[in-house]
């Protein structure tokens, strides 16, 4: 039984190892979900959230069907994270993300 586990184990590692190298391209029918439309203003970032609140001199806290969006990138969640000073954000629950590529 031991052989016949550890057999099973290499060969799994074997084909994980041999896929490597695979191109993926999605397509617009492949997405999880309707890709966005992100900003021609490079100098806005549109916020919306059913809540927000400061919590510390540079951390906004917001939540509730939460989404920000810029000319680089969307993002949306249950809630989100700002750190304005190291030009962070966490995202938490239901998280969707979308680059300008």
């Amino acid at each position: 039984m031991k052989k016949q586990l550890v057999l099973s184990i290499l060969t799994l590692l074997s084909s994980a190892t041999s896929a490597e190298g695979v191109i993926l391209n999605c397509d617009q029918s492949d997405l999880l979900f309707p890709k966005q439309t992100l900003s021609d203003n490079t100098e806005s970032l549109d916020v919306i959230a059913d809540r927000s609140e400061v919590t510390k001199k540079d951390l906004y806290e917001l939540s509730g069907n939460v989404s920000i969006s810029s000319s680089e990138y969307y993002l949306a969640a249950d809630e989100i994270n700002i750190k304005r000073s190291s030009k962070t954000s966490t995202a938490m629950g239901n998280v969707k993300f979308q680059d300008d590529e």
